[in-house]
């Protein structure tokens, strides 16, 4: 790790030079879009990158997507990459080789400006099978530790890899530490599941590769709607009566929400703020992250949600919103008439159900898609009074 850290500290100084040898050893230009040559074993599958973002392209016109990666190729091994956004204004991406490890320095440039981003390492066997990861940026340092061994099962012996990684923070003196176990399909080769040995989540499954949109998003309903039961049953609500259930997400990543409870009281006891400021999951009582601990929509469902928010990720803005609002509209009509939640929370004479993408503050949008007219008319003209 010292050195690593090292080239971290001194990426600043040697970029020109690298920067130079690097251009000057590329013989063939490609394209891609997106970091798929991290040098962080499975991070393709943790990242749940489509096979179009994992791919070369001969020209930037053909590339999929936003994102636009220059890869300059000596000999068929990457020299340097570049990630532009503006004149003079990129990521630049180093490369450097010995024999049994492999070096990326990342920098950010700014009109001549420079700033060292992360530096990572790999270090493989004769075999050429990662046995240590390292990484530096401005505030981590991680270190992951690969144990190869073989596992029975039914049908024969299958390989698997047993992760362990360290996350440090100099700065708040804070440690992490983390252990992650790969299955490998017949093959050896192809990752067929990656979970979290510390509690039980799934965080890829190559069974979900396969999904269409719409199957992801039908399996997404019922994980949320399963989980949020089951979560309120184990709580304490006996003395608590709710007004709204709110669900919140970020077209950054819509899935999985975050919930909130509000409580009568929170709406109504501070009649001097503007209508709806109330609505705002952080802000109650009882939150997801915080006072509604048996709620825990990622239990088990990493890999669906993270799969499903990549599918997403590749679709056009306006697709993506739509299809998302249209998703928590339809789900909020059916919580607000399940039977069942009735009998785990005891709601108020105003109860209704919905959600806001918290970035964009549409919860006026999905109210009156949501409520029953009568409800949105009564809201719609308190809100217009205030005005």
């Amino acid at each position: 790790m010292r050195d690593v850290l090292e080239l971290f500290e001194a990426l600043p100084q040697e970029y020109p030079q690298l920067l130079e040898r690097a251009t000057n050893r590329g013989e063939q230009i490609v394209f891609a879009g997106a970091d798929f040559f991290t040098l962080q074993p499975f991070a393709v599958e943790l990242l749940h990158l489509s096979p179009a973002q994992v791919a070369l392209y001969p020209t930037v016109e053909e590339v999929p997507g936003d994102d636009r990666f220059l890869l300059a190729l000596n000999d068929g091994q990457l020299e340097y990459a570049t990630q532009v956004y503006g004149e003079d204004i990129r990521y630049d991406f180093f490369f450097q080789r010995e024999e049994n490890s492999q070096t990326r320095l990342q920098a950010y440039h700014n009109d001549g400006h420079v700033n060292a981003v992360e530096v990572e390492r790999i270090t493989r066997d004769d075999q050429g099978l990662p046995l240590l990861y390292e990484r530096v940026d401005t505030h981590v340092r991680l270190t992951q530790r690969y144990q190869y061994q073989q596992c029975g099962t039914a049908d024969g012996q299958r390989w698997m890899c047993d992760i362990t990684s360290e996350s440090v923070n100099p700065a708040h003196d804070y440690t992490c530490q983390q252990r992650q176990r790969v299955y490998f399909a017949d093959d050896g080769y192809t990752v067929d599941r990656i979970e979290s040995l510390d509690n039980g989540d799934i965080l890829y499954d190559r069974a979900m590769n396969s999904l269409s949109l719409e199957e992801l998003l039908e399996q997404a309903n019922e994980a949320i709607e399963s989980r949020l039961l089951a979560g309120l049953s184990q709580e304490s609500l006996e003395s608590v009566e709710v007004r709204c259930v709110l669900f919140e997400y970020s077209l950054q990543g819509p899935f999985p929400p975050t919930l909130a409870l509000i409580q009568p009281h929170e709406v109504d006891d501070n009649p001097e703020y503007a209508p709806l400021s109330w609505l705002n999951a952080p802000d109650a009582e009882l939150f997801s992250e915080r006072g509604l601990d048996a709620v825990d929509f990622h239990q088990g469902c990493s890999a669906l949600f993270d799969q499903l928010n990549a599918q997403l990720d590749a679709l056009e803005f306006e697709s993506q919103q739509e299809l998302v609002i249209t998703f928590y509209v339809e789900f909020c009509r059916r919580l607000m008439n399940n039977p069942r939640l009735a009998t785990l929370i005891r709601t108020d004479d105003d109860f209704f159900v919905t959600a806001r993408d918290f970035e964009a503050a549409n919860e006026l949008e999905l109210l009156e898609r949501v409520l029953p007219a009568r409800q949105w008319q009564s809201m719609k003209s308190t809100i217009e009074s205030h005005e």
